[in-house]
């Protein structure tokens, strides 16, 4: 990702600016030249010197401003795929969710189906035998039994 920070590359490219502009003046001055030669050199270079500056502006301001829509592009499409998975997502734990709850009904449907079978044959069993208690304990564990399940299948 590009950064571009305007006020040090301003910075830089006025000192630039004012240092070759210094150094070019400089070095006219200390040139053995003739007055007229030397003001005509000048204003040549302080021509060219300004076109560079506004060949190079113009450069920055074109790169600031590709960097700011490429990140503008790139901040809406991060955006639009979170979007698409934050969906994704919420669908399939939704499809999960519901996938999960038949299950849970077949299974607790199984064991209430079972807790009355299993009471059914300990009631059978237990009218058979003599000993009445033995029936009676029998029958209070199918009753606990199935108590449990019942609470187990509410929760």
């Amino acid at each position: 990702m590009m950064k571009f920070k305007s006020k040090k590359s301003g910075g830089f490219l006025l000192g630039a600016l004012a240092g070759g502009i210094v150094g070019s003046v400089t070095a006219l001055l200390l040139a053995p030249k003739a007055g007229s030669e030397l003001r005509a050199e000048l204003g040549e270079r302080a021509a060219r010197a300004a076109d560079r500056a506004g060949e190079l502006s113009e450069k920055i301001g074109s790169g600031a401003v590709h960097a700011a829509r490429q990140t503008a592009e790139g901040a809406a499409a991060l955006k639009d795929k979170a979007l698409h998975t934050a969906d994704h997502l919420a669908s399939n734990i939704k499809f999960w969710e519901r996938k999960a709850e038949g299950e849970l009904a077949v299974i607790s449907s199984a064991g209430a189906k079972a807790a009355h079978e299993a009471k059914d044959s300990f009631e059978e069993l237990t009218d058979n035998l003599p000993l009445d208690e033995l029936a009676d304990e029998a029958r209070e564990e199918a009753e606990t039994f199935i108590r449990e399940q019942t609470l187990d299948d509410k929760i």
